[in-house]
């Protein structure tokens, strides 16, 4: 069995990350920054694939016969979520979800 390395910290430095490139993935030497803060190729790719698992991100993981994964840097990228998350103002849901609210205080005057 292989050692859990979830680790909010790198989790959220692959965030502000991949934001900086927002809407298009990664370029190589971002790669290779992300792939030093994690330390090693198994606690990137399972931090990667978490982030992926609550949609954050597209991990860009591609997996191998023998149960590893090879990383193709060209497909990570941040998602919506991931950058409302940042963002920490509730998204563009809660600005969809006022203006019903709005819509009716307006119709109730």
């Amino acid at each position: 069995m292989t050692e859990l390395n979830i680790d909010r910290t790198l989790q959220k430095n692959l965030l502000v990350l991949l934001a900086r490139f927002y809407p298009n993935a990664i370029d190589q030497s971002t790669f290779t920054e992300i792939s030093r803060l994690a330390q090693t190729s198994q606690k990137l790719a399972q931090n990667l694939f978490y982030l992926q698992e609550h949609h954050l991100v597209s991990s860009g993981l591609l997996p191998t016969s023998d149960g590893s994964f090879l990383f193709d840097y060209k497909e990570i990228k941040i998602t919506a979520q991931g950058l409302d998350l940042l963002l920490d103002d509730g998204g563009l849901a809660s600005i969809i979800n006022t203006l019903p609210t709005i819509a009716k205080t307006e119709n109730n005057k």
